[in-house]
C-alpha cells in the first residue's frame, strides 16, 4: 500500500506525529548545519572518459551514491551532503557532460550507458549494495539500475522528482529547438557565457533555469560555473535525446526494492503526475508531496526531504 504525504512547512508533516518525526531523525542522525566529513573529490577513468566525484563520510557506513539530473552536477547535493554524509558513506558524481566529467561531442548519453557509468564507480570503490538518492534524469538511470541492470545491488531509492515517462512538454519542446535549430542552442549558451559574469547576467539566467525555485537569487550562482562551462550545448541536446529514447514503465513492475519517491507540488518540469504514475507500477513505492516546492527539491527543501527519507528508513 502507497502513501502520499502533503508536507506543510519546514517543520510538520500532516497526518505524522511530529514526535514520531524528531525521533526517527534522531535515530538517523539528520540535523542542520553539520560540517562535511572526508570530503574528498576524485576521477575515474572508465572507457577513456573522465569521470568526476567526491566523496564524504565514514566510509564503513552504508554507501549512498547520489545522482543528480540534466544539466545538474554533483553540486546540486550541496545542502543535503553534510547531513546524509553522518549516515552514509556518501559519493556523489557527474554524469558524463555534467560538472567536471568529460563532455564529448561523440559520447554515449543514451540512460543505460550513464547508469552503466554509475555502476562503474561503484564497481571502482567496492560497493556491492548501495542506497541511490537521485533527482530527475537520475531518477530515470537509477529505476534502470535497480529493474534490470543490477537489481541485486540496490538497497533502497530514494527518487526526487524522478522523470518517469517521456510525456513533457518541456522535454518535447527542448528536443525539438535541438533537433532543427541546432545553431540557436549553440547562439544560446554563447550569450550566457557573455552575460554570467554580470549581476544582472547571473540574475536573468537564474530565473530562466531555475525558474521553479522561490529564491533562484540565492541557489542559482552556485551553479552558473557548471552550467555555462564549454560543452554544455552538446549535455542540453544529447541530454532530452536520451530522456526521449527511453522507455522506463514497461520495466517499472520489475523492481524489488523499496523505493521513496519525493515530488514538489508545484513542479513544473517534472510534475507530480509522474509520481503518480510510479505510483501505480513499482511494487514497493511510496510518494511524498511537498507543498510550495518546485524541481529543485533538494535545493528548495532539503530539510522536507531528509525528513522524508528519515520516516522512509524508520518506518
Amino acid at each position: 500500500m502507497c502513501h502520499i504525504f502533503n508536507y506543510q512547512n519546514p517543520l510538520y508533516v500532516t497526518k505524522i506525529d511530529t514526535m514520531q518525526v524528531m525521533t526517527l531523525m534522531q535515530k538517523c542522525r539528520l540535523s542542520e548545519a553539520i560540517p562535511y566529513r572526508n570530503i574528498v573529490s576524485h576521477t575515474l577513468d572508465f572507457n577513456d572518459e573522465r569521470l568526476a566525484y567526491i566523496t564524504a563520510g565514514d566510509v564503513t557506513a552504508p554507501p549512498l551514491l547520489c545522482v543528480h539530473g540534466w544539466m545538474g552536477t554533483k553540486a546540486d547535493w550541496r545542502l543535503m551532503l553534510p547531513t546524509l554524509s553522518q549516515s552514509y558513506y556518501c559519493v556523489a558524481m557527474d554524469l558524463l557532460g555534467h560538472g567536471d566529467s568529460d563532455k564529448p561531442r561523440d559520447g554515449d548519453y543514451s540512460i543505460q550507458a550513464q547508469a552503466n557509468r554509475v555502476l562503474a564507480v561503484a564497481d571502482h570503490l567496492g560497493l556491492k549494495r548501495f542506497t541511490l538518492c537521485v533527482h530527475s534524469m537520475g531518477g530515470m538511470i537509477a529505476l534502470t539500475i535497480a529493474a534490470t541492470l543490477a537489481p541485486e545491488r540496490v538497497t533502497r531509492v530514494f527518487n526526487l522528482a524522478g522523470v518517469i515517462t517521456k510525456k513533457s512538454l518541456l522535454l518535447k519542446a527542448a528536443l525539438w529547438l535541438a533537433q532543427r535549430a541546432e545553431f540557436l542552442v549553440y547562439w544560446g549558451f554563447a550569450l550566457a557565457r557573455c552575460i554570467a559574469p554580470y549581476r544582472w547576467g547571473r540574475w536573468l539566467l537564474t530565473m530562466f533555469i531555475f525558474y521553479s525555485l522561490r529564491r533562484p537569487e540565492d541557489f542559482g550562482e552556485a551553479s552558473m560555473r557548471d552550467i555555462v562551462q564549454p560543452g554544455m550545448e552538446t549535455t542540453f541536446w544529447r541530454g532530452v535525446e536520451a530522456i526521449m529514447a527511453m522507455d522506463l514503465p514497461p520495466l517499472l513492475p520489475n523492481i524489488t526494492c523499496p523505493v521513496l519517491s519525493i515530488f514538489g507540488k508545484q513542479d513544473l518540469i517534472v510534475p507530480i503526475s509522474q509520481g503518480r504514475l510510479a505510483d501505480t507500477l513499482i511494487p514497493h513505492h511510496r510518494l511524498f508531496v511537498i507543498q510550495r516546492c518546485g524541481h529543485y527539491i533538494m535545493l528548495e527543501k532539503p530539510r522536507a526531504c531528509l525528513e522524508a527519507m528519515a520516516l522512509e528508513v524508520g518506518k
